[in-house]
């Protein structure tokens, strides 16, 4: 924007933080993003105000996909009754995991079933559902 390029800046969820928009400022308007749906969910909600209360930096994209992970891990591990690598591997794709994204399902590969990814853009300072992202 700075060099007169009327293009919009897109990314995907690495930068899906308020610390791009607060750094951007206005340039970071009219951005587009990548990144699954975490603010409708009371799930991510709760876990978003949880970290915020533990930790001094605001929770951020990869927190979200590692807390989402690892809850995934834990259950499978919990159906499989083993840590063994190929019985929870095993179990992870019998599940449906409800996480903080909404319910994910992955295939007989490991791939994840569907798409948990919405489009995003910035408008007045914040991350906005974009009208194609529904």
């Amino acid at each position: 924007k700075e060099n007169g390029i009327p293009i919009p800046f897109m990314s995907g969820d690495g930068v899906f933080h308020q610390e791009f928009i607060d750094k951007a400022g206005d340039k970071s308007e009219g951005s587009f993003f990548t990144f699954p749906d975490v603010y409708s969910s009371e799930a991510a909600k709760t876990f978003s105000a949880r970290y915020d209360q533990r930790f001094t930096r605001k929770v951020g994209p990869y927190s979200v996909y590692a807390y989402a992970a690892a809850n995934c891990v834990i259950e499978s591990m919990e159906k499989a009754g083993s840590a063994d690598g190929v019985a929870v591997a095993k179990a992870m794709r019998e599940m449906v995991h409800e996480t903080v994204f909404g319910p994910v399902e992955f295939d007989a590969k490991g791939d994840v079933k569907g798409s948990i990814y919405r489009i995003w853009t910035v408008q007045g300072g914040k991350f906005v559902l974009h009208e194609s992202g529904k």
